[in-house]
């Protein structure tokens, strides 16, 4: 019968997942959130020209983003992806800070480099829907992804103090974990 079939994995728990780790997802989050606010990045590329020239080349710009509607003329296939290479990042974050000591110093260094680390896996995945837009061949896709990394790691190293500050402020207030 089906009722009486044991699954062992059902009776397993889930992992707690802590105030630390909350708010240094959070904080990639509402990151993502606000780089696909459309004024916002026009306003920014407006008033830094030069941070936008790798893109003129098929490089993504910046970490990347959740748009909430098209972002454009660039239509529903760059949206998902962007959509979906945010995930990543958000989902790098998450895993990474989830395994480490919550000390202050240490939360504030594994969130920036999780966040330099996960936009650097974005920005393979975003590289590679480059190429298949610009219809490329096998080292277009080749190229295209290993400079969306290379550039994805850049951006991430450069804004990843952004979630790593909120992250290592909670880590500073948070009670000191029990030895097991």
């Amino acid at each position: 019968m089906l009722g009486e079939c044991e699954i062992p994995y059902m009776n397993m728990s889930l992992p707690r997942i802590g105030r630390v780790t909350w708010t240094a997802t959070g904080a990639t989050a509402l990151l993502a959130l606000l780089l696909g606010l459309d004024p916002l990045v026009l306003q920014a590329t407006a008033a830094a020209g030069p941070l936008v020239v790798p893109s003129a080349v098929g490089v993504p710009f910046g970490p990347p983003a959740l748009h909430l509607t098209s972002f454009g003329e660039l239509g529903t296939a760059y949206t998902l992806t962007e959509g979906l290479a945010a995930l990543v990042l958000i989902a790098a974050v998450l895993l990474r800070i989830h395994r480490r000591p919550h000390t202050p110093g240490r939360t504030l260094a594994a969130t920036w480099w999780a966040f330099a680390l996960g936009s650097a896996a974005a920005g393979l995945l975003r590289g590679a829907a480059t190429a298949h837009t610009a219809y490329g061949d096998a080292s277009a896709y080749f190229t295209y992804a290993l400079f969306g990394a290379f550039f994805g790691l850049l951006w991430g190293l450069l804004l990843g103090w952004l979630p790593a500050l909120p992250a290592a402020l909670a880590a500073r207030s948070a009670p000191a974990p029990r030895p097991a």
